[in-house]
């Protein structure tokens, strides 16, 4: 099974192995993102490339998952 957003509940479920994946995004990023990406629509944003509108993302597996709660 896999979900998303690294949360303590999620991390132990993944420890425990319920889960076998966690995809992870900062929420803070991609609201940045998308405020970019409007801002760039109604042209009040100076028109950036392509790779400004991914978001990074994280993909947590049992073996990397980090030991200490960092949100």
């Amino acid at each position: 099974m896999i979900t998303h957003e690294l949360t303590p509940s999620r991390r132990r479920l993944l420890r425990d192995g319920v889960l076998d994946a966690i995809i992870d995004q900062n929420p803070r990023q991609e609201a940045l993102r998308a405020i970019e990406v409007l801002g760039r629509h109604f042209q009040r944003a100076e028109p950036a490339g392509p790779e400004t509108e991914h978001t990074p993302f994280d993909i947590f597996i049992r073996e990397n998952c980090p030991a200490l709660d960092f949100r």
